[in-house]
């Protein structure tokens, strides 16, 4: 019943079903990998917030953060792949910007939330400071760059998806390589009962305020 183990039930029908789609591409294929896929995202989600032990990941926020990123670096990838075969993708450009810039704005909206309410959600001092360290390059990179060259790319050229795709992954890289690594500090515990071995006269002594009473 983990999350981890639900995503394995997710990819477990994903690649066969990729695969068929790949030999016999057919619209309830191409439905089932996008439904099979958003139960996949969806189970990623919610691992790093079942894990109560680490104060920066059990934030309400953060089941949502990371749906929004990954669906972001999906268009993201759609981008990159229009700048470079441009004839492919020539149908849907508008669809890639305006999904591109609205996902942009949700994720930076998603982050300054976060940030704001770190020290009210129980965020230690030191996770807070990570995540204070990377807010301006990442407002730069995953937000700012891709919110620009997503419009310059449906105004002007479609050259610059690339480098509304390219910043928007960076960015998502950025945050999430932070909030896994150099902010997930573990919250302190307390045990309300001390184990106390044998009985009796043979019993050990007594602890009181965490050391051994004489």
């Amino acid at each position: 019943t983990s999350w981890m183990t639900r995503e394995t039930y997710a990819v477990a029908i994903f690649y066969p079903a990729l695969l068929a789609d790949l030999v016999w591409p057919t619209p309830q294929l191409h439905l089932l990998l996008s439904l099979v896929a958003l139960c996949f995202l969806f189970c990623q989600a919610r691992i790093l917030y079942a894990a109560k032990g680490v104060p920066a990941w059990r934030v309400d926020l953060i089941p949502t953060m990371l749906l929004m990123a990954g669906l972001f670096e999906g268009v993201a990838l759609l981008g990159i792949g229009a700048g470079i075969w441009f004839d492919t993708f020539r149908g849907s450009t508008f669809f890639i910007s305006i999904c591109g810039l609205i996902l942009t704005l949700c994720n930076a909206w998603l982050w300054q939330r976060y940030v704001k309410k770190a020290s009210h959600s129980g965020l230690p001092p030191l996770a807070r400071a990570e995540l204070r360290k990377i807010t301006p390059t990442l407002r730069i990179v995953g937000h700012l760059l891709p919110l620009v060259f997503f419009v310059l790319a449906i105004v002007f050229n479609p050259v610059f998806f690339l480098v509304a795709g390219i910043a928007s992954i960076v960015g998502g890289f950025i945050w999430k390589y932070t909030l896994i690594t150099r902010a997930s500090y573990l919250q302190g515990f307390a045990l309300p009962k001390m184990p106390q071995r044998g009985s009796g006269d043979r019993a050990a002594p007594a602890r009181v305020g965490g050391f051994q009473s004489s």
